[in-house]
């Protein structure tokens, strides 16, 4: 044997499934888009429309504004209702498509968490890669946290000069004859 892991086809039945219910929420939201964009269109064909009547069957020009009055408020109206179903419809495909990732998400995570067969390593090489990987392993949980810093005489003079509570005048080096820059 090759010593590859073997994927489950669980999980690939689990990348298919969460590939397309993700491409269903995206066409269903692009229907729906469409779908409001045509209700637009039709709204804006009905006040030119209603203008037009209105232009047509006036005789003066108060009746022209009490009719072209009406088709405003007609517009708002429907222009309000449409905003409405598609603050409604994102709430829901939201919500909807939240659901379906949290569940799509949750099979995945399931298939990918179930006994993958192994192959026993055949190659040296692997296994001396798995026994100083468990080495690396061991030595790091077997050593104890240590603070730095803790205010220890002998952690301020191994930590060297620059971490020394003394002053850099008082290491010696002026006084062995050393020139001072500055």
């Amino acid at each position: 044997m090759t010593g590859k892991p073997v994927t489950p086809f669980d999980l690939y039945r689990a990348n298919l499934t969460f590939v397309l219910q993700m491409l269903s929420f995206g066409l269903e939201a692009r229907q729906q888009a469409c779908e409001f964009e045509t209700q637009r269109i039709r709204r804006d064909v009905a006040a030119v429309d209603g203008i037009r009547t209105a232009a047509l069957a006036a005789h003066d020009l108060s009746k022209l504004t009490a009719s072209c009055n009406t088709v405003a408020r007609d517009y708002t109206a429907t222009t309000a209702n449409l905003w409405q179903q598609t603050m409604s419809s994102a709430v829901r495909l939201q919500s909807a498509c939240s659901e379906g990732l949290r569940e799509a998400l949750a099979t995945w995570q399931s298939a990918c968490g179930g006994p993958w067969p192994m192959q026993a390593p055949s190659s040296p090489a692997m296994l001396l890669w798995q026994e100083w990987l468990q080495r690396i392993r061991s030595t790091a949980a077997q050593t104890p946290y240590r603070p730095t810093g803790g205010g220890d005489a002998s952690e301020d003079t191994a930590a060297g000069p620059a971490n020394s509570t003394r002053p850099p005048s008082s290491s010696g080096y002026d006084q062995q004859g050393g020139r001072h820059v500055g």
